[in-house]
C-alpha cells in the first residue's frame, strides 16, 4: 500500500481550501435583490409625485387664469335698484344710498367715495350708476383686470317695467370715459354695441321702432 508522502498532503489541503472559498454566498443575493427592488420603488413614487406636481401646476395655473376672467353681475344691480324704486317710489341718488337701503352697508367697502361706481374686485367689474329721473336710471358694466379685453362691456337703461339691454367690446382707455354719460342710441352703436332684444319684444320692436333712450 502506497504511502501518502508530505508533498501530497498540502496539496490535497490547498485544493480543499480553494473548493471552500469558491462556494456561493447565498447570503449576498437576498441582499442584493432588496436594493433592487428598493431602487426601482425609489423611482416609481419619485416619477408619481413629480407627475402629480406637474398636474397641480397646471390646474393651479389654469384656476388663477380663470378667476381672472371678468365675470359681471348686471342682473343682481339691477334688480336691486328696481327694488328700491319700488319701496321708495324713486331710483337711489347714488349707490350709497342703494347700499344702505338693500344691502344693508355689505357692499360700502366697494363704492366710491362720490357713490357713482362699485368696483367688484372678484368678478372684476366695475359697475357705473346714473339715476335720470325718479323712474329712469342707467347703469354700465365695464370689465376691468388683467383679461378685460375678453369680457363685454353693458349698458342698461332701466325703468320701473322696462330695462333697455346693450352690449358691445370692452371699452378701451381712450373711450372708457362715456361710463360718465348718458349715450345715445347713436353713440352706443358708434362703440359697436348692439341692443339685446327679448324675443318677445323683437317684432314690437321692428314695426315702431320704439326705444325709451333719452335722445
Amino acid at each position: 500500500m502506497p504511502l501518502i508522502n508530505d508533498e501530497e498532503v498540502r496539496v490535497h489541503d490547498l485544493l480543499k481550501v480553494s473548493c471552500m472559498n469558491k462556494q456561493p454566498d447565498y447570503t449576498e443575493r437576498p441582499a442584493k435583490s432588496f436594493k433592487i427592488l428598493f431602487s426601482l420603488l425609489f423611482c416609481g413614487v419619485t416619477l408619481v409625485l413629480m407627475l402629480a406636481a406637474l398636474i397641480y401646476s397646471a390646474w393651479r395655473g389654469q384656476r388663477q387664469l380663470d378667476s381672472a376672467r371678468p365675470r359681471q353681475s348686471l342682473a343682481a344691480l339691477g334688480q336691486a335698484l328696481r327694488t328700491f324704486q319700488a319701496q321708495e317710489g324713486r331710483f337711489p341718488a347714488d349707490l350709497r344710498e342703494l347700499d344702505a337701503r338693500i344691502w344693508k352697508g355689505q357692499r360700502a367697502a366697494q363704492i366710491s367715495a362720490d357713490g357713482s361706481a362699485l368696483l367688484a374686485a372678484s368678478g372684476h367689474y366695475t359697475y357705473t350708476y346714473q339715476r335720470v329721473s325718479s323712474v329712469k336710471a342707467a347703469v354700465w358694466a365695464t370689465p376691468v383686470g388683467p383679461r378685460y379685453e375678453e369680457a363685454a362691456t353693458h349698458f342698461w337703461y332701466l325703468t320701473p317695467t322696462q330695462v333697455e339691454k346693450w352690449m358691445g367690446p370692452a371699452l378701451t382707455p381712450q373711450n372708457v370715459g362715456v361710463v360718465r354719460t348718458i349715450p345715445s342710441e347713436q353713440q352706443l352703436r358708434w362703440l359697436m354695441m348692439t341692443e339685446q332684444l327679448p324675443s318677445t319684444r323683437t317684432a314690437k320692436r321692428s314695426k315702431t321702432g320704439f326705444s325709451f333712450l333719452p335722445f
